[in-house]
């Protein structure tokens, strides 16, 4: 299973095979992996680097920036809300358009790496506020896909709402595509009950 979980702050994707993660799109902090809302996902560690030198900036400045003003607010350079960006996208003379389609290009590239890593998958899910509410999305990342059994049914996409889970594939897509509502709050909880039984 690839699980993308895409949100109005921070996003990932993960490998998972029989339940257990065996990569993610995320490092030694939500930084790095996929273009977000405002972090940048993905960069070449050098550039920092040569910020600092060529252009003196400090290192909390840079932590800021990268976090707080890159992602879609930095490339569209007026939000960083996808739908806002949608919305403008097909106008003429905006530049809008390339946010997205860095954003769709930088999932892709993760769903594609993990498909290999894991030598194919049954399922891929969508899921938190973009992969939930978003089929303008979902239809982009799943464009083209069909060479690795992915198959979206476009009327279902569609048709899907955000607070159910949601069957999107074609009935001949050898990948089942589900979006599922997160439940992140049950989830925390869970991992902290069973870490307060393990110290009892």
């Amino acid at each position: 299973m690839v699980a993308c979980h895409l949100g109005t702050g921070g996003s990932s994707v993960a490998a998972i095979d029989g339940g257990i993660s065996v990569d993610n799109s995320m490092g030694y902090s939500p930084l790095p992996g996929l273009m977000m809302s405002t972090r940048c996902g993905d960069i070449d560690p050098m550039l920092t680097i040569y910020l600092m030198i060529t252009y003196g900036y400090r290192p909390d400045y840079l932590m800021d920036m990268l976090n707080k003003e890159s992602g879609l607010l930095g490339v569209s350079g007026f939000s960083s809300d996808i739908r806002d960006i949608i919305n403008r996208m097909y106008k003429r003379g905006e530049h809008g358009s390339l946010a997205l389609d860095m954003y769709v290009h930088r999932l892709k590239k993760y769903i594609g790496s993990y498909i290999t890593i894991l030598g194919g998958i049954d399922v891929l899910v969508f899921t938190d506020d973009i992969g939930l509410r978003n089929p303008l999305i979902r239809q982009e990342v799943c464009k083209g896909m069909e060479w690795c059994g992915i198959e979206l049914d476009k009327q279902l996409n569609r048709k899907a709402v955000g607070n159910i889970v949601s069957v999107l594939n074609t009935k001949k897509s050898k990948v089942k595509i589900i979006s599922i509502p997160t439940a992140e709050e049950l989830a925390i909880c869970l991992e902290g009950l069973k870490l307060l039984e393990a110290q009892r």
